[in-house]
C-alpha cells in the first residue's frame, strides 16, 4: 500500500515537471515565431580604381515595408549629413539633394510635398536678381523632377523631365506625395543644356556651372526596368584633381547597373552619403570596409569630394534625401 502511493507520488511528480518542460519550450518557439526579423534596406556594392570609387545602394523598396524614402531640410540655414543622422535613429541613409546657394542658404531647387511647395527657388533673391542668370532663370525653374507617387496602397518613384512635366504625367489612381527637382536627367539622354546647366554661343561653351565634362565627384538616383530604386556615389580617389566622373560617365556607369532612368543630384563638394551598414547586405570585400558597425545605431559618412592635400571635403546641404526604417 505504501509502496503503490510512494510509485503514484512519483508518476505525479514526474508528470508535472514534463509539463513545465513542455510550457517552456514551447514559450521559447512562440518567442522565436514572433521575434521580429531584421530590416534590410537593400544592398550594397563597391567598386574600386584609380579614377574614382563608386558605390551603389540597391534600395529594396517593395520589399521593405517599413522603409520610407523622403526629402527633409532644416527651417533656416544648412546642416550636414551627419546632424540628420544623429538626429534620428531611424533613418538608416542619408544623401545629399538638391541644389542650394552656400551664401544664403536658400535652396535653388523645387521641393513641393503633397502640393505645397516648401522650397521655392524664385524665393531667393540672389538667384532671381542674377542678371547673369537671367536667360537661363526658365530652364532653372523647371528642371528633372524626381516624384514619389502614392497609387492605392502602394509606392511608386518616378523621373520626370521638364517636357513631360508639362504633360501630367501623374498615372491613374496615383497623387503625388513629394517632387524634389534637380538634374540634370542622365539617362535615357542627358540633358544638361535642356536645364540651363550648359550653354553655347557660336559652338563656344559660355555655362558650365557643374563642369559636366569633367570628372568630379557625384551623386545619381535612378530607377531599373522593374522600379528598383538605386543610388551611386562617386568619389574621389586622390590629391589629383583629375578624378571621379563626368556626367557621361555617371551615366554610363548607372546604365551597366541596369538603371534605364536617372537624374544627377548635387555633386561635386556637396556629393555625400551616410548610412548604417546594420541594415544593408554588403557585397564580397566590403566586410572590412564596415567592420565595427554591427551596432544598429552606428554609421557611416562617405564624403566624396577631396581638397587638393587629400582632405575630403565635408559641406552642410539644404534639401537631403533619407530612407528611414520604421523599427
Amino acid at each position: 500500500m505504501i509502496f503503490s502511493l510512494i510509485f503514484r507520488v512519483r508518476i505525479f511528480t514526474a508528470l508535472i515537471g514534463f509539463l513545465l518542460l513542455l510550457t517552456l519550450n514551447l514559450r521559447g518557439i512562440t518567442s522565436f515565431a514572433t521575434e521580429k526579423a531584421p530590416i534590410i534596406a537593400g544592398h550594397v556594392e563597391l567598386e574600386q580604381s584609380d579614377k574614382a570609387n563608386i558605390w551603389t545602394f540597391y534600395l529594396d523598396m517593395a520589399h521593405c515595408k517599413h522603409c520610407r524614402w523622403e526629402v527633409v531640410y532644416p527651417e533656416s540655414g544648412l546642416k550636414t549629413l551627419d546632424y540628420w543622422m544623429n538626429q534620428d535613429p531611424q533613418i538608416v541613409l542619408a544623401v545629399n539633394g538638391g541644389y542650394f546657394d552656400p551664401a544664403n542658404g536658400m535652396s535653388t531647387s523645387v521641393y513641393r510635398r503633397k502640393g505645397k511647395l516648401l522650397l521655392d527657388p524664385a524665393m531667393n533673391p540672389r538667384l532671381m536678381g542674377n542678371p547673369s542668370l537671367a536667360p537661363y532663370l526658365d530652364k532653372i525653374l523647371h528642371r528633372t523632377e524626381w516624384r514619389q507617387l502614392a497609387c492605392g496602397e502602394k509606392t511608386r518613384y518616378q523621373i520626370v523631365s521638364p517636357a513631360e512635366i508639362a504633360d501630367s504625367t501623374i498615372p491613374p489612381g496615383c497623387q503625388e506625395i513629394e517632387a524634389l527637382a534637380v538634374g540634370p536627367r542622365l539617362l535615357p539622354n542627358v540633358s544638361d543644356a535642356a536645364e540651363g546647366f550648359t550653354a553655347r554661343k557660336m559652338g563656344r561653351l559660355v555655362r558650365d556651372p557643374i563642369g559636366v565634362s569633367a570628372r568630379n565627384a557625384r551623386t545619381a538616383l535612378g530607377l531599373t526596368a522593374d522600379g528598383q530604386v538605386v543610388l551611386m556615389l562617386v568619389m574621389q580617389t586622390s590629391q589629383k584633381e583629375n578624378s571621379g566622373l563626368s556626367l557621361d560617365g555617371v551615366a554610363a556607369a548607372m546604365k551597366k547597373r541596369g538603371v534605364v532612368s536617372a537624374l544627377a543630384l548635387d555633386g561635386g563638394s556637396s556629393s555625400s552619403l551616410a548610412y548604417r551598414p546594420a541594415y544593408f547586405l554588403h557585397s564580397r570585400g566590403l566586410n572590412s570596409a564596415v567592420d565595427g558597425a554591427v551596432n544598429k545605431k552606428a554609421w557611416m559618412s562617405l564624403y566624396a569630394k577631396r581638397q587638393r592635400d587629400g582632405q575630403v571635403v565635408v559641406r552642410p546641404l539644404k534639401s537631403v534625401f533619407v530612407l528611414r526604417a520604421d523599427f
